[in-house]
């Protein structure tokens, strides 16, 4: 019984790549560059444009003048007529982003050991409006091979 707990503690352990530490209070962008899957609950209203089921945070400059989120992501449009980019907010918190200038998604995400932990939200310019979010969870996963390019 123990030998079975020390191997599965093992598994667990190494399969699991946690997040990294932080520097200065706050995680450092290289550190949290990667891929990740994301799952979201059911939405209290419908979005304005579908999340992605993975998405990967690099650490480039997104060279996105419209929004003052400064890091790439992928992908980098939702609808063919957004933008997206992700920063750093806080000691533990991450803001990604897609906004046409007109409707956006976010997902607003805590680090909460080797996962992400929050929300997302859809909203436009248009007011009143409903309340159009739902839970998200997201992991960190291997990503996929990049194309080599020809000489």
């Amino acid at each position: 019984m123990r030998v079975t707990f020390l191997v599965l503690a093992e598994i667990v352990a190494v399969g699991a790549r946690p997040l990294p530490a932080q520097v200065n209070g706050r995680y450092a962008v290289a550190s949290l560059a990667g891929c990740y899957k994301l799952r979201v609950g059911p939405w209290s209203a419908a979005p304005f444009f579908a999340p992605p089921t993975e998405f990967e945070l690099d650490a480039g400059r997104a060279g996105n003048t419209m929004r003052t989120y400064d890091r790439s992501i992928k992908p980098a449009s939702l609808s063919g007529r957004d933008r997206g980019g992700w920063q750093v907010l806080g000691d533990s918190l991450l803001s990604i982003t897609w906004s046409t200038g007109f409707a956006d998604l976010s997902l607003d995400l805590r680090v909460v050991g080797d996962s992400l932990h929050g929300r997302a939200s859809s909203a436009n310019d248009v007011l009143p409006q409903p309340d159009r979010s739902a839970q998200a969870i997201s992991w960190r996963v291997p990503c996929a091979p990049r194309p080599r390019s020809e000489p």
